[in-house]
């Protein structure tokens, strides 16, 4: 019975962890390589450059189970929503939007893992979503 307590307290801390940082999509678009998948910011990266602060979209905010984040000049917005998670790896969907009078928009799942830097980086793994459309 003491094993089977000290388990279940485990796997509630553990969740307790994963949910506080993984389930916030503030904290994941925060903390998102935006390198390591195509995206809009391709041409103009650079060295050291990897996040979507490092890139000008310094506005973010939730929305429900995703995060908007807005470039300084409201020229540009992505929009990043969970879809699922896992152990080891969550689906995102990624939204990447001209606000300035281009037409760019795409609309695209990935799949991301934390890496031991705290980024999480997109795995290349094929992911289909219907929620991602």
């Amino acid at each position: 019975m003491a094993i089977g307590m000290v388990l279940a307290a485990w796997f509630a801390q553990d969740l307790a962890l994963v949910t506080a940082d993984a389930a916030d999509p503030v904290a994941v678009a925060t903390k998102l390589d935006i390198t390591s998948f195509p995206n809009s910011t391709g041409p103009r990266r650079k060295e050291g450059l990897r996040t979507f602060a490092d890139y000008g979209f310094t506005s973010v905010a939730r929305d429900g189970n995703a995060a908007v984040l807005d470039a300084a000049d409201k020229s540009w917005t992505f929009r990043v929503s969970i879809l699922d998670r896992g152990d080891k790896a969550m689906k995102l969907c990624i939204l990447d939007r001209a606000l300035n009078g281009g037409s760019y928009f795409s609309v695209k799942p990935i799949e991301v893992t934390q890496g031991k830097d705290g980024l999480f980086r997109a795995t290349g793994n094929p992911v289909a979503d219907p929620n991602c459309a």
